[in-house]
């Protein structure tokens, strides 16, 4: 990528995660404005003393209409695709693992597979 960091558009998913914390406050020490794309509301909580260098879209990453639109508001050049759920201790029914981490990866590809459509 040739851009700078600053100029460059960033979204995160799964921001609130045990990673996504760390990778958004280097994102933003380096000058980004990233797009954090999470269903955890208390994760504006825990971001917050980065101000409005932070944006944040609430949503599942199970739901394919939030996944779209987070795409189309962010219109990112990098994603950090963090949403995950994890098996051990086994926390979720195995159908809600598999909506989490596979169907949702799907999601994200086929919003942003439709976002190059559009702007390729």
């Amino acid at each position: 990528m040739s851009a700078r960091l600053s100029e460059a558009r960033f979204l995160v998913t799964g921001g609130s995660g045990m990673i996504g914390p760390h990778l958004i406050r280097r994102l933003v020490a380096c000058g980004a404005r990233p797009f954090v794309f999470t269903r955890d509301p208390a994760a504006a909580d825990r971001l917050a003393p980065l101000g409005d260098a932070v944006v944040f879209l609430a949503g599942d990453i199970r739901d394919e209409a939030a996944i779209r639109d987070a795409v189309r508001r962010a219109a990112p050049d990098i994603v950090f695709h963090l949403a995950s759920s994890f098996f051990n201790p086994p926390t979720l029914a195995a159908a809600d693992h598999m909506a989490i981490n596979a169907t949702g990866q799907l999601h994200l590809c086929l919003a942003l597979e439709g976002a190059t459509a559009r702007d390729g």
